[in-house]
């Protein structure tokens, strides 16, 4: 199962197999550039393309699914979003992402992250948010809603990175004030490791779930187990965490 990293694209907070993901469109021809046969990804719903006004220079982050004319945040000019079928996203090639171009919106255990979140430099928050070791930020008081505070450089990352495919929605880690790298789905990240290291490893991953199910490693490695355990990596200290969903 090939990576990112092996056809010459690497995300540092992606390092699970390509085929994890349902942002990578292959080769194609990016609608931000229109540079052909690039690899290219999908900008959909909560995704943002970055379109700086050319009246005033501002950079705008204009939702990548809606259709119509956008106001500049800054001096109301019109904009309007590359390509052709707006309804459908647009296709972002992997140079422009990482150059901000675009930005892929997230769910995290601290809530969602959006480009106007990470201009801010906090995520969007939940209600009752508990985050040890976090700097929190209050963002609506009557209804306890908090959110993380990182920096934009941090949070700005995260968004030039696919997300990846799950059941019920992308939880995405954290660890050392960082987002941590997405390594792959339990079945992929145990393929190569023999018995005693995975037993090890899974055991790693599941600590800090809480009430997580009195599965083993070998229930949630069955493919028909209906079960997807997805694991993460602290690039900081090496710590492994992980979630789960089911189908």
């Amino acid at each position: 199962m090939k990576t990112f990293a092996q056809l010459g694209i690497p995300f540092p907070l992606f390092e699970a197999p390509i085929s994890e993901t349902s942002d990578y469109l292959g080769i194609s021809q990016c609608e931000i550039c229109e540079q052909r046969e690039q690899h290219c990804f999908r900008l959909n719903n909560g995704d943002h393309v970055v379109v700086r006004c050319p009246q005033c220079q501002t950079e705008n982050g204009l939702r990548a699914n809606c259709p119509g004319t956008f106001a500049c945040q800054s001096c109301a000019s019109s904009l309007t979003l590359p390509g052709r079928s707006k309804r459908e996203g647009v296709r972002i090639c992997f140079s422009c992402l990482r150059e901000g171009k675009g930005a892929i919106g997230k769910d995290t255990e601290f809530g969602a992250v959006w480009w106007e979140n990470a201009l801010l430099g906090h995520t969007h928050g939940v209600p009752g948010l508990k985050a040890a070791g976090f700097e929190t930020v209050i963002l609506d008081p009557e209804e306890n809603w908090a959110g993380v505070r990182l920096s934009q450089e941090k949070l700005f990352e995260l968004l030039r990175t696919p997300s990846f495919s799950t059941w019920q929605g992308e939880i995405w880690l954290f660890c050392c004030k960082s987002p941590m790298t997405y390594i792959g789905e339990w079945q992929s990240v145990s393929a190569s490791l023999e018995e005693e290291e995975s037993r090890k490893l899974f055991g790693q991953l599941t600590a800090e779930i809480e009430e997580f199910p009195n599965w083993d490693w070998e229930s949630v490695s069955n493919p028909d187990g209906g079960v997807s355990l997805y694991a993460f990596q602290c690039k900081q200290c090496g710590h492994y965490r992980a979630n789960y969903d089911m189908d």
